[in-house]
């Protein structure tokens, strides 16, 4: 079954200010601060292993 990958938008982006991480459905992360800074986070796993 093929996964549908849910991007994240430039509005949606912008509208986000609570802090977490916000996926777009597959390897890439948007990181958000509690001081509301905004970082893009890659993962991916390597021999089982999740890296960041």
């Amino acid at each position: 079954m093929t996964r549908l990958i849910e991007k994240l938008t430039t509005l949606s982006v912008k509208k986000i200010n609570k802090a977490g991480d916000y996926s777009d459905g597959a390897v890439l992360w948007l990181r958000v601060s509690h001081a509301g800074a905004k970082s893009w986070m890659f993962r991916f796993s390597f021999e089982k292993k999740i890296i960041k």
